[in-house]
């Protein structure tokens, strides 16, 4: 390719997310949720992500809670499932 680094770069990431289905990345987002919960409900970090998980403010969870109970209804089951198995915390 005839660009710099960092234009090749975006190019080659661009092109992994076109490759991804919408509703796996929205998937992934609510699992993503779902640790934060978990560890914020357990308070202990039993993986290495949840150090990362723990970093969230406490002041911010109602506000993920109702981000991840909208794709309840959501047309995607994948989606639907994600948001069900997050809300266990």
């Amino acid at each position: 390719m005839a660009c710099d680094d960092a234009k090749r770069q975006v190019l080659f990431a661009g092109s992994l997310v076109v490759r991804i289905p919408l509703e796996t990345l929205h998937r992934n987002a609510i699992l993503v949720g779902a640790r934060i919960l978990r560890v914020a409900a357990e308070g202990a970090q039993r993986e290495a992500m949840d150090h990362i998980a723990a970093q969230v403010d406490p002041a911010d969870l109602p506000l993920l809670r109702m981000a991840i109970e909208a794709h309840l209804a959501a047309p995607s089951a994948a989606a639907r499932t994600a948001a069900q198995y997050a809300l266990r915390w």
